[in-house]
């Protein structure tokens, strides 16, 4: 049971947390065309890239302040990302030794690139790791039915894109 509300409890505090990004930190003075070719993946997990660059783009495009462009040499900023690392590992186990909770991880090498010359009001260009973890229960378990794999996938997800939002607009 105390495992149960510590879960939701981060549950709580992540939902809480991507909130307060999504109402203060933006900088909303960055304008321009960014290009966002699709993410390399270094991964085992076959197709995460597509998903993980259809999920930045959907975010960038909703959030309205930059528009995305096909074309890399043409765009006053470039985003890349290389997805180096997507696994899940047992975060505890019972003490009969069977697996109970699991810590799914997913890690990033991302570059936002200004290519506009002369212009001192634009963001300095960076290249940063970003890694995102959340945990699960296993099916059945007494947890199972409140962190799931997939509300972990989700999770694990959005705080990736939310971090990239945070380097591109806002302070890190």
């Amino acid at each position: 049971m105390r495992r149960l509300l510590s879960a939701a409890l981060c549950l709580l505090l992540f939902t809480t947390a991507c909130s307060y990004y999504n109402t203060s930190s933006r900088d909303r003075s960055l304008r321009g065309t960014v290009a966002i070719p699709l993410m390399s993946n270094e991964s085992s997990q076959a197709g995460l890239e597509l998903e993980m660059t259809e999920m930045l783009r959907d975010a960038i495009e909703q959030d309205g302040l930059l528009d995305i462009i096909p074309n890399n040499f043409t765009a006053d900023f470039l985003l890349e990302a290389t997805i180096t690392e997507y696994e899940e590992s047992i975060s505890f186990s019972t003490l009969a030794g069977s697996a109970e909770e699991y810590r799914l991880t997913m890690t990033l090498r991302t570059s936002f690139q200004v290519q506009v010359v002369g212009r001192d009001d634009l963001p300095e260009s960076w290249e940063r790791s970003i890694r995102a973890q959340a945990t699960f229960y296993v099916e059945g378990s007494e947890g199972g039915e409140f962190l799931t794999r997939e509300d972990a996938e989700t999770q694990v997800r959005e705080q990736v894109v939310e971090d990239i939002l945070n380097g591109i607009f806002g302070e890190w």
